[in-house]
């Protein structure tokens, strides 16, 4: 994150990188400043931002108070946007339609009900079962994946009971947005 008075970019802003892409996105509205990246990945930002908006809340007003830029501050102002571990999915077993169980390398899991956030242009597909049943591991960001390109960060996954009626909330107004 950052806020640079002053600078080209005078506005709050981060930074979200997707293969060759890389976009500039402001935090108060979140909205695509600069650069590009593939519409599906815009979306994910768009949600990742508001699923995450009181921490980014948090780390501005902390930005905004201090007096300079230390190490010891720089480190505080990081730990705000780095409160989850960084999980990996180590595997998933399918129990019933749209629910997966999901192992992670923290040693513990989550029995994922996809069913409620399966609307919109990127995540509605995946309502077709045999589309939802073809869900792999990336090997790389070792996160779930399905062939339209619909995945879900493994942070979200981990942390699913607590974010769970947030991404309900954001599949009603995906489901609401015209194609």
């Amino acid at each position: 994150m950052y806020w640079e008075v002053g600078a080209r970019h005078h506005t709050p802003h981060f930074h979200p990188y997707y293969q060759e892409s890389m976009a500039i996105f402001s935090i108060d509205p979140v909205d695509l400043m600069e650069g590009s990246m593939p519409r599906r990945q815009v979306r994910l930002v768009e949600a990742w931002a508001e699923l995450h908006q009181g921490g980014i809340d948090q780390g501005l007003a902390t930005i905004a108070g201090r007096s300079a830029a230390t190490p010891d501050r720089a480190t505080q102002v990081r730990s705000h946007f780095m409160q989850h571990g960084i999980y990996r999915v180590q595997s998933f077993d399918i129990l019933s339609a749209y629910t997966l169980r999901v192992r992670f390398n923290d040693e513990t899991e989550q029995v994922i009900n996809f069913e409620p956030v399966l609307a919109g242009e990127l995540f509605g597909p995946l309502r077709d079962l045999k589309l939802f049943n073809q869900v792999r591991i990336d090997p790389e960001v070792h996160t779930l994946v399905w062939p339209n390109g619909s995945d879900f960060e493994s942070a979200t996954l981990h942390d699913w009971p607590d974010l769970v009626d947030d991404l309900v909330a954001l599949a009603r107004q995906w489901e609401a947005v015209p194609a």
